[in-house]
């Protein structure tokens, strides 16, 4: 089991902590490989384990007096090669810190100080209201951070885009990325989606571009994020072919009365899918408390 916390705005999600420094929220995130119990505590549920007491006290490291890094995601050698995540830690730094129960403990060090400047720089424009051919949306049952998972995992884009098969090039230290694409084929007419933006937990921005009738079209695509009392909503936005006039009208005519409805069937399957999953991972640690 990987866990991860992170947190944000002085909060505690997780296992994260968020120290608040000169008016901003430093986020501190660990990943590690191990195993654990879930039980009740106080009415919550609650992980327990020597690897959970293990990850807090990785919390209190020597990271930033070593490194100088204040904000940073650690991810420790036995996460890293649990999920193969080699190719992630290329730019990060390595670290280790000695406990007198466990000995060494070697984990990777990411900055999320880039990280951070690159969310309040200026965002690409996503779409405007008059762009807009196509707005549909659904409430999801999961959390936003589960929700946003699998909206990034290639088998659940194709839900959502009610693919045969879809596959992602272009990544990034093993991560989509902007300039990222998905590739998804629907019988033999393939479409490619080019990250554009990408916010996590926020949006996704992308230029999909397919052939349809002899026609090419090139379109945006954007994902909202949003969190609400009954778990997340999704939107998807699609927008005004920005090919040829030709293609351009013909969309701005079509796309909406052939599509809308195909679009929010496909949004709403995604939907069942990522709840179906997290149920079963939940009914998974269920069945480990009672063993």
């Amino acid at each position: 089991m990987i866990l991860i916390s992170q947190a944000a705005g002085g909060l505690w999600t997780g296992l994260g902590r968020a120290t608040p420094s000169g008016g901003q929220a430093l986020i501190r995130a660990q990943a590690r490989q191990s195993e654990f119990v879930v039980g009740e505590t106080a009415g919550r549920s609650e992980l327990h384990g020597r690897e959970v007491n293990l990850l807090h006290r990785l919390l209190k490291n020597d990271v930033t007096a070593d490194t100088g890094v204040r904000a940073y995601a650690m991810f420790t050698q036995d996460a890293v090669q649990a999920l193969d995540l080699g190719a992630l830690t290329e730019g990060m730094t390595r670290h280790s810190g000695t406990y007198a129960d466990v000995g060494t403990v070697v984990a990777w060090v990411e900055d999320l100080a880039p990280v951070w400047e690159h969310a309040r720089a200026e965002r690409a424009e996503g779409l405007s209201d008059e762009e807009v051919l196509i707005e549909v949306a659904t409430t999801i049952a999961l959390p936003i951070d589960v929700v946003w998972s699998h909206l990034i995992d290639g088998e659940y884009r194709q839900i959502l885009n009610g693919a045969d098969r879809m596959a992602l090039n272009d990544v990034r230290s093993g991560r989509a990325t902007e300039g990222s694409v998905y590739r998804c084929w629907h019988g033999t007419r393939e479409t490619t989606q080019l990250i554009v933006d990408w916010r996590p937990l926020q949006s996704i921005v992308t230029m999909d571009t397919t052939k349809m009738g002899g026609a090419t079209f090139t379109f945006p695509v954007e994902y909202l994020l949003e969190e609400v009392p009954q778990g997340t909503r999704l939107v998807q936005r699609s927008g005004i072919s920005r090919g040829p006039f030709p293609a351009k009208a013909i969309m701005k005519r079509l796309f909406p009365l052939r599509m809308k409805d195909q679009f929010q069937g496909h949004l709403d399957a995604f939907g069942k899918a990522a709840e179906r999953a997290y149920g079963k991972r939940i009914e998974t640690a269920r069945r480990i408390l009672n063993d």
